[in-house]
């Protein structure tokens, strides 16, 4: 089961990624994925600090 701050962090983590989509747009698509996906992995390594806290 998740705890209340990976659903938190998971909620968060959405309208982080339409904001990248959006202020990318102007961008090629490789560019748009690489920062997406540079996102989602610095935010995983955040939710994984915090879980491993716990």
């Amino acid at each position: 089961m998740f705890t209340k701050k990976q659903i938190i962090f998971f909620i968060l983590l959405f309208p982080l990624y339409l904001l990248i989509d959006y202020l990318t747009n102007y961008n090629s698509i490789v560019e748009r994925t690489m920062l997406i996906v540079i996102a989602i992995t610095s935010f995983s390594i955040i939710v994984y600090n915090n879980v491993k806290k716990q």
